[in-house]
């Protein structure tokens, strides 16, 4: 699938593929319980798209380990609370002592998810390749 079409924001009932997400060769991820889902992949060359991410109230924001070797950590440093406990298309994302959210180990191919239920700005934040790379999610 081309990158292109990975970046346009995927219905609510939209399924896809991801090789090695939990350690399977195939695993679908459906977005059932938000409105809207998007993505953003981490590549070798940085985060596409690179510019902020702006999403609706209550959209879910996929994290793509798009890399060819490189496992990612990521961290958001906002109040994780709501986000982490109240949405079922959550996956991959812990919301520690601190209330920061953040995934395990994300392998090559590996994806984490988090819907975003109040507006503002999440600023990121990802690990694990040659230099750090920030970026945000502006909730509407």
């Amino acid at each position: 699938m081309k990158a292109s079409k990975l970046l346009q924001p995927l219905s609510a009932a939209l399924a896809f593929s991801l090789g090695g997400l939990l350690g399977c060769a195939s695993s679908s991820i459906v977005f059932s319980s938000a409105p809207e889902a998007f993505l953003i992949e981490v590549t070798d060359d940085g985060l596409r798209p690179s510019a902020a991410r702006e999403v609706p109230s209550n959209a879910s924001v996929l994290w793509l380990n798009g890399t060819r070797e490189r496992a990612i950590t990521i961290t958001i440093r906002k109040d994780c609370q709501d986000e982490v406990k109240n949405c079922a298309t959550s996956s991959g994302f812990t919301c520690d002592a601190d209330r920061t959210a953040t995934t395990g180990v994300l392998p090559p191919g590996a994806a984490a998810s988090l819907c975003f239920h109040r507006p503002g700005a999440f600023d990121y934040e990802i690990t694990g390749l040659d230099r750090p790379l920030q970026g945000r999610v502006l909730v509407r």
